[in-house]
């Protein structure tokens, strides 16, 4: 897993996951394509799903404002993969 340096970046959320796994796949397909991707899990420590029962999502991927609108796109057409979701 590659470091990041966001310090002085605007973060912008483009997927909200519905678990860790689907989490881990866009973030891993934005590095591919080139762009920094992070992932910021809502869970809560020792509280296993409960945030993500309450919230109804796992957590999110954010990436560098300059970086929203081609991310977004390349996330619409991952995620329209049939082998992806299903």
């Amino acid at each position: 897993m590659a470091e990041h340096d966001f310090n002085d970046s605007e973060l912008v959320e483009v997927y909200v996951a519905p678990d860790e796994l689907m989490a881990t796949m866009v973030r891993d397909m934005l590095e591919d394509e080139g762009i920094d991707a992070v992932i910021r899990s809502d869970q809560i420590v020792w509280y296993d799903g409960i945030a993500k029962l309450s919230r109804g999502y796992w957590g999110k991927v954010f990436v560098r404002g300059d970086d929203e609108e081609t991310a977004k796109e390349l996330v619409t057409e991952f995620l329209s993969e049939d082998d992806v979701t299903h």
